[in-house]
């Protein structure tokens, strides 16, 4: 009879015992650790970049106070109405945007009309390949020039211009006064004027719908 025993049945000939060493035990939480702690890192740069995203400096979302608004609550003895909305197309390319506008506010009574521009600092690289610049500006260089126009074909300069840089993105507040918003202004864009490629008398580089009054799809609020 043979000596095989059936209790050897999951042991094959010449097979030996596999112990893990303590070295190997070292290795296996060490390799561990560091997947978790990647995960951890990519994970938390997401949440940091979309929080980031919604991020604006205090001076790009208040009031500015030009001394035309000044001059006309002296005159009429109190606070103006002060109202916002929410833009409709921020960007001036829904599909490859560069420019985006946000935090709009307007006092119609004294004709003011308030806000933001914001761009990723990756867009200087771009410029400087779209026109062939030798050098790509630095995140906040003067180059741009911003105009307001309406419906009506009448155009306003920016009377005051304050900029800020945090991490990726460059800000932008733009305070525009004199400007007719009565029921007859249907709309006020800015144009994005690129210093040494367009100037005010040519299209703009890039376009902005900052303010809509239509009673269809544009609803204005308390500021």
């Amino acid at each position: 009879m043979s000596d095989y025993q059936y209790g050897d049945y999951d042991k094959y000939e010449g097979e030996e015992e596999r112990e893990i060493t303590p070295f190997g035990r070292v290795a296996s939480i060490v390799a561990k650790t560091a997947a978790a702690l990647i995960a951890v890192f990519v994970i938390g740069t997401l949440v940091f970049r979309m929080s980031f995203g919604a991020y604006y400096p205090r001076a790009m979302k208040s009031l500015y106070e030009t001394q035309a608004l000044a001059l006309y609550r002296q005159s009429v003895g109190g606070e103006p109405e002060v109202l916002t909305q929410k833009i409709r197309v921020p960007y001036e390319d829904a599909s490859n945007g560069y420019f985006m506008a946000d935090n709009l506010i307007v006092v119609p009574e004294a004709g003011n009309l308030q806000c933001s521009i914001r761009l990723n600092k990756r867009v200087y690289r771009l410029m400087a390949e779209a026109y062939g610049w030798e050098e790509i500006p630095k995140a906040g260089a003067e180059i741009f020039t911003f105009v307001l126009y309406d419906n009506h074909g009448q155009a306003y300069p920016a009377g005051h211009v304050q900029m800020e840089t945090k991490l990726y993105y460059v800000y932008y507040k733009l305070v525009f006064d004199g400007v007719d918003l009565s029921e007859a202004t249907q709309w006020c864009r800015v144009n994005i004027h690129i210093d040494g490629v367009t100037d005010t008398e040519q299209e703009p580089a890039a376009a902005i719908a900052v303010y809509e009054n239509n009673d269809t799809y544009s609803f204005f609020e308390p500021y």
